[in-house]
Protein backbone atom coordinates (compact mmCIF):
# COMPACT_ATOMS: atom_id res chain seq x y z
CA UNK A 1 0.00 0.00 0.00
CA UNK A 2 1.34 3.71 -1.23
CA UNK A 3 1.22 5.82 1.99
CA UNK A 4 0.91 9.47 1.48
CA UNK A 5 1.98 11.16 5.30
CA UNK A 6 3.40 14.65 6.42
CA UNK A 7 0.77 16.97 4.34
CA UNK A 8 0.49 20.10 5.41
CA UNK A 9 3.22 19.80 8.00
CA UNK A 10 6.62 21.78 8.34
CA UNK A 11 8.43 20.36 10.67
CA UNK A 12 10.45 23.51 11.82
CA UNK A 13 7.71 25.58 11.81
CA UNK A 14 5.19 23.60 13.36
CA UNK A 15 7.63 23.38 16.12
CA UNK A 16 8.20 27.04 16.92
CA UNK A 17 4.16 27.14 16.78
CA UNK A 18 4.06 24.27 19.36
CA UNK A 19 6.50 26.05 21.93
CA UNK A 20 5.24 29.50 21.52
CA UNK A 21 1.84 27.20 22.33
CA UNK A 22 3.82 25.91 25.26
CA UNK A 23 4.45 28.99 26.68
CA UNK A 24 1.60 30.73 26.01
CA UNK A 25 -0.18 28.54 28.00
CA UNK A 26 2.21 28.83 30.96
CA UNK A 27 1.98 32.72 30.60
CA UNK A 28 -1.44 32.69 31.16
CA UNK A 29 -1.88 29.89 34.04
CA UNK A 30 0.79 32.35 35.91
CA UNK A 31 -1.90 35.24 34.83
CA UNK A 32 -4.85 33.28 35.85
CA UNK A 33 -3.40 31.95 38.99
CA UNK A 34 -1.53 34.29 40.24
CA UNK A 35 -4.04 37.17 39.99
CA UNK A 36 -7.33 35.70 40.53
CA UNK A 37 -7.10 31.78 41.62
CA UNK A 38 -4.94 31.16 44.06
CA UNK A 39 -6.02 34.00 46.21
CA UNK A 40 -9.77 32.80 45.70
CA UNK A 41 -7.99 29.10 46.86
CA UNK A 42 -6.62 31.13 49.68
CA UNK A 43 -9.98 32.06 50.68
CA UNK A 44 -11.99 28.70 50.19
CA UNK A 45 -9.43 26.75 52.48
CA UNK A 46 -9.20 29.53 54.59
CA UNK A 47 -5.55 29.60 54.84
CA UNK A 48 -3.40 31.67 56.85
CA UNK A 49 0.28 33.30 55.60
CA UNK A 50 3.06 31.83 57.42
CA UNK A 51 2.73 35.36 59.64
CA UNK A 52 -0.29 34.25 61.05
CA UNK A 53 0.70 31.00 62.65
CA UNK A 54 2.63 32.11 65.63
CA UNK A 55 1.54 30.55 68.70
CA UNK A 56 -0.22 27.64 66.70
CA UNK A 57 -0.21 24.23 68.24
CA UNK A 58 1.65 21.42 67.03
CA UNK A 59 -1.33 20.01 65.48
CA UNK A 60 -2.50 23.46 64.30
CA UNK A 61 0.34 23.93 62.04
CA UNK A 62 0.46 20.69 60.50
CA UNK A 63 -3.29 21.52 59.28
CA UNK A 64 -2.08 24.32 57.91
CA UNK A 65 0.93 22.81 55.97
CA UNK A 66 -1.48 20.59 54.74
CA UNK A 67 -3.46 23.49 53.62
CA UNK A 68 -0.55 24.61 51.63
CA UNK A 69 -0.50 21.65 49.78
CA UNK A 70 -4.38 22.15 49.09
CA UNK A 71 -3.53 25.54 47.75
CA UNK A 72 -1.04 23.97 44.72
CA UNK A 73 -4.07 21.25 44.07
CA UNK A 74 -6.66 23.86 43.68
CA UNK A 75 -4.94 26.19 41.76
CA UNK A 76 -4.36 23.14 39.43
CA UNK A 77 -7.90 21.87 39.68
CA UNK A 78 -9.04 25.35 38.61
CA UNK A 79 -6.74 25.75 35.87
CA UNK A 80 -6.88 22.27 34.31
CA UNK A 81 -10.87 22.43 34.42
CA UNK A 82 -10.78 25.89 32.46
CA UNK A 83 -8.82 24.65 30.03
CA UNK A 84 -10.40 21.47 29.49
CA UNK A 85 -13.33 23.29 29.15
CA UNK A 86 -12.39 25.07 26.49
CA UNK A 87 -10.69 22.78 24.33
CA UNK A 88 -13.66 20.46 24.86
CA UNK A 89 -16.32 23.27 23.25
CA UNK A 90 -13.49 23.82 20.44
CA UNK A 91 -13.83 19.57 19.96
CA UNK A 92 -17.51 19.68 20.24
CA UNK A 93 -17.81 22.55 17.51
CA UNK A 94 -15.40 20.47 15.30
CA UNK A 95 -17.34 17.38 16.26
CA UNK A 96 -20.58 18.72 15.51
CA UNK A 97 -19.25 19.96 11.67
CA UNK A 98 -17.89 15.95 10.62
CA UNK A 99 -19.91 13.55 9.01
CA UNK A 100 -17.65 11.14 10.67
CA UNK A 101 -17.72 12.21 14.46
CA UNK A 102 -19.42 10.07 17.10
CA UNK A 103 -22.49 12.80 17.36
CA UNK A 104 -23.26 12.56 13.45
CA UNK A 105 -22.49 8.59 12.92
CA UNK A 106 -23.67 7.46 16.38
CA UNK A 107 -20.82 5.22 16.50
CA UNK A 108 -16.93 5.26 16.16
CA UNK A 109 -16.51 3.25 12.90
CA UNK A 110 -16.38 6.04 11.39
CA UNK A 111 -13.46 7.88 12.68
CA UNK A 112 -11.13 4.52 11.36
CA UNK A 113 -13.12 3.91 8.32
CA UNK A 114 -10.77 4.91 5.27
CA UNK A 115 -7.70 5.22 7.27
CA UNK A 116 -5.51 6.37 6.55
CA UNK A 117 -7.65 9.46 5.85
CA UNK A 118 -7.40 12.22 3.72
CA UNK A 119 -4.89 15.10 4.42
CA UNK A 120 -6.87 17.80 2.84
CA UNK A 121 -9.29 17.37 6.08
CA UNK A 122 -6.00 18.24 8.07
CA UNK A 123 -5.87 22.18 7.63
CA UNK A 124 -8.97 22.95 9.52
CA UNK A 125 -7.76 21.08 12.40
CA UNK A 126 -4.35 21.66 12.55
CA UNK A 127 -5.07 25.12 14.96
CA UNK A 128 -6.80 22.16 17.29
CA UNK A 129 -3.90 19.83 17.23
CA UNK A 130 -1.97 22.79 18.01
CA UNK A 131 -3.23 23.81 21.11
CA UNK A 132 -3.84 20.13 22.24
CA UNK A 133 -0.19 19.09 21.80
CA UNK A 134 1.02 22.45 23.62
CA UNK A 135 -1.79 21.58 26.31
CA UNK A 136 0.09 18.23 26.78
CA UNK A 137 3.74 19.82 26.75
CA UNK A 138 2.29 22.29 29.10
CA UNK A 139 0.87 19.87 31.58
CA UNK A 140 4.14 17.80 31.45
CA UNK A 141 6.14 20.49 32.42
CA UNK A 142 3.40 21.43 35.37
CA UNK A 143 3.12 17.54 36.54
CA UNK A 144 7.37 17.96 37.32
CA UNK A 145 6.77 20.78 39.56
CA UNK A 146 3.77 20.25 41.35
CA UNK A 147 3.19 17.05 41.10
CA UNK A 148 5.79 14.68 42.89
CA UNK A 149 3.97 13.81 46.22
CA UNK A 150 1.47 11.80 43.88
CA UNK A 151 1.24 8.25 43.93
CA UNK A 152 0.90 8.28 40.28
CA UNK A 153 3.42 10.41 39.45
CA UNK A 154 4.84 8.19 36.84
CA UNK A 155 1.92 7.19 35.21
CA UNK A 156 0.89 10.80 34.84
CA UNK A 157 4.08 11.45 33.16
CA UNK A 158 3.62 8.85 31.07
CA UNK A 159 0.10 9.65 30.06
CA UNK A 160 1.41 13.14 28.89
CA UNK A 161 3.89 12.01 26.62
CA UNK A 162 1.65 9.31 25.11
CA UNK A 163 -0.82 11.88 24.50
CA UNK A 164 1.77 14.20 22.93
CA UNK A 165 3.24 11.61 20.91
CA UNK A 166 -0.10 10.06 19.82
CA UNK A 167 -1.23 13.48 18.55
CA UNK A 168 1.66 14.02 16.97
CA UNK A 169 1.71 11.27 14.98
CA UNK A 170 -2.09 11.18 14.23
CA UNK A 171 -1.34 14.29 12.81
CA UNK A 172 1.23 13.13 10.80
CA UNK A 173 -0.19 9.89 9.43
CA UNK A 174 -3.60 11.07 9.07
CA UNK A 175 -5.26 9.45 11.78
CA UNK A 176 -6.76 13.10 12.74
CA UNK A 177 -10.30 11.61 13.12
CA UNK A 178 -9.42 9.17 15.60
CA UNK A 179 -7.26 11.87 17.52
CA UNK A 180 -9.84 14.46 17.49
CA UNK A 181 -12.27 11.63 18.35
CA UNK A 182 -10.08 10.43 21.82
CA UNK A 183 -9.60 14.05 23.07
CA UNK A 184 -12.96 14.71 22.57
CA UNK A 185 -14.30 12.05 25.23
CA UNK A 186 -11.05 12.34 27.49
CA UNK A 187 -11.90 15.84 28.09
CA UNK A 188 -15.13 15.62 29.39
CA UNK A 189 -14.78 13.57 32.77
CA UNK A 190 -11.49 16.01 33.47
CA UNK A 191 -14.13 18.64 33.68
CA UNK A 192 -16.26 16.45 35.91
CA UNK A 193 -13.01 15.05 38.23
CA UNK A 194 -11.76 18.57 38.39
CA UNK A 195 -14.71 20.42 39.69
CA UNK A 196 -15.88 17.15 42.20
CA UNK A 197 -12.04 17.52 43.49
CA UNK A 198 -12.22 21.64 44.41
CA UNK A 199 -15.79 21.41 45.90
CA UNK A 200 -14.92 18.85 48.46
CA UNK A 201 -11.70 20.57 48.99
CA UNK A 202 -13.83 24.21 49.44
CA UNK A 203 -16.06 22.46 52.79
CA UNK A 204 -13.50 24.16 54.98
CA UNK A 205 -15.16 27.50 53.81
CA UNK A 206 -18.31 26.38 52.94
CA UNK A 207 -19.25 23.85 55.55
CA UNK A 208 -22.71 22.70 53.24
CA UNK A 209 -19.86 21.21 51.32
CA UNK A 210 -19.28 18.49 53.73
CA UNK A 211 -22.36 16.50 53.16
CA UNK A 212 -21.43 12.78 52.47
CA UNK A 213 -24.30 12.92 50.14
CA UNK A 214 -22.91 15.53 48.27
CA UNK A 215 -19.70 13.61 47.92
CA UNK A 216 -21.51 9.86 47.38
CA UNK A 217 -23.38 11.61 44.42
CA UNK A 218 -20.09 13.14 43.29
CA UNK A 219 -18.15 10.09 43.08
CA UNK A 220 -21.00 7.89 41.30
CA UNK A 221 -21.33 10.66 38.67
CA UNK A 222 -17.38 10.88 38.60
CA UNK A 223 -17.19 7.06 38.04
CA UNK A 224 -19.86 6.83 35.65
CA UNK A 225 -18.42 9.66 33.53
CA UNK A 226 -15.18 7.92 33.87
CA UNK A 227 -15.79 4.39 32.87
CA UNK A 228 -18.47 5.33 30.15
CA UNK A 229 -16.30 8.01 28.13
CA UNK A 230 -12.63 7.00 28.85
CA UNK A 231 -12.83 3.01 29.70
CA UNK A 232 -15.62 1.64 27.08
CA UNK A 233 -16.09 4.29 24.94
CA UNK A 234 -12.57 4.58 24.46
CA UNK A 235 -11.92 0.08 24.56
CA UNK A 236 -14.83 0.62 21.26
CA UNK A 237 -12.67 2.95 19.91
CA UNK A 238 -9.71 1.02 20.48
CA UNK A 239 -11.32 -2.27 18.80
CA UNK A 240 -12.45 -0.46 15.93
CA UNK A 241 -9.25 0.51 15.23
CA UNK A 242 -7.96 -3.15 15.15
CA UNK A 243 -11.13 -4.98 13.31
CA UNK A 244 -10.89 -1.83 10.71
CA UNK A 245 -7.38 -1.44 10.24
CA UNK A 246 -6.38 -5.47 10.22
CA UNK A 247 -7.78 -6.60 7.50
CA UNK A 248 -5.70 -3.63 5.43
CA UNK A 249 -2.50 -5.18 6.80
CA UNK A 250 -1.31 -2.33 8.19
CA UNK A 251 -0.60 -3.66 12.09
CA UNK A 252 -0.56 -7.48 10.63
CA UNK A 253 2.90 -8.83 12.19
CA UNK A 254 5.04 -9.95 8.62
CA UNK A 255 2.64 -8.69 6.08
CA UNK A 256 4.42 -6.43 3.24
CA UNK A 257 2.06 -4.13 4.19
CA UNK A 258 3.14 -3.66 7.56
CA UNK A 259 3.31 -0.04 8.68
CA UNK A 260 5.22 1.06 11.38
CA UNK A 261 3.71 4.21 12.26
CA UNK A 262 0.12 2.45 12.27
CA UNK A 263 1.85 -0.20 14.50
CA UNK A 264 2.54 2.06 16.93
CA UNK A 265 -0.33 4.70 17.49
CA UNK A 266 -2.77 1.65 17.73
CA UNK A 267 -0.10 -0.43 20.42
CA UNK A 268 0.13 3.18 22.21
CA UNK A 269 -3.52 4.08 22.05
CA UNK A 270 -3.71 0.31 23.43
CA UNK A 271 -1.63 1.11 26.58
CA UNK A 272 -3.41 4.95 27.18
CA UNK A 273 -6.60 2.69 27.28
CA UNK A 274 -5.09 0.58 30.13
CA UNK A 275 -3.69 3.75 31.43
CA UNK A 276 -7.88 4.67 31.77
CA UNK A 277 -8.74 1.26 33.29
CA UNK A 278 -6.40 1.30 36.07
CA UNK A 279 -7.26 5.09 37.28
CA UNK A 280 -11.28 4.21 36.45
CA UNK A 281 -10.43 0.84 38.72
CA UNK A 282 -8.56 3.42 41.44
CA UNK A 283 -12.17 5.37 41.18
CA UNK A 284 -13.97 2.11 42.18
CA UNK A 285 -11.49 1.70 45.12
CA UNK A 286 -12.00 5.15 46.57
CA UNK A 287 -15.81 4.92 46.41
CA UNK A 288 -15.57 1.30 48.72
CA UNK A 289 -13.45 3.04 50.49
CA UNK A 290 -16.00 5.41 50.97
CA UNK A 291 -19.28 3.44 51.84
CA UNK A 292 -16.99 0.77 53.93
CA UNK A 293 -14.77 3.34 56.35
CA UNK A 294 -16.35 6.86 55.46
CA UNK A 295 -12.96 7.45 54.46
CA UNK A 296 -12.41 10.02 51.45
CA UNK A 297 -9.34 9.28 50.30
CA UNK A 298 -7.98 9.75 46.45
CA UNK A 299 -5.08 6.82 46.75
CA UNK A 300 -3.25 8.43 43.38
CA UNK A 301 -4.10 12.13 44.22
CA UNK A 302 -3.71 12.28 47.70
CA UNK A 303 -0.79 10.18 48.11
CA UNK A 304 0.40 12.87 50.80
CA UNK A 305 -2.92 12.95 53.24
CA UNK A 306 -6.17 11.24 54.20
CA UNK A 307 -9.53 13.11 54.74
CA UNK A 308 -11.55 11.47 57.63
CA UNK A 309 -15.31 11.29 57.31
CA UNK A 310 -16.71 11.40 61.09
Amino acid sequence: MNLVRGEHVNVQQDLQTIAIGVVGFLAVRWVFLTLFWEPFSKYVLVWKPPSQRKGLSLEELKKEEMKDADVVKMCKYGWHMLAYVLLWIWGFNIMLDKNWSILRAKSVDPCWVGYPHSGDEKPSLKPFFFAQISWYCQTFIESAMVDKARGDFWMMMIHHVLAVLLLTGAYWGNAHRVAVTVVFEQDLSDILMYFSKMLVKAENRFPALKSDALHGALLVMLIVAWWSTRCILLGFIVWSGYTTVWPTGLIVPGSGDMDGLSTFLILQLSVFFVLQVIWGCALIQVAVRKLTSGELHDHYGDADKKRKKN
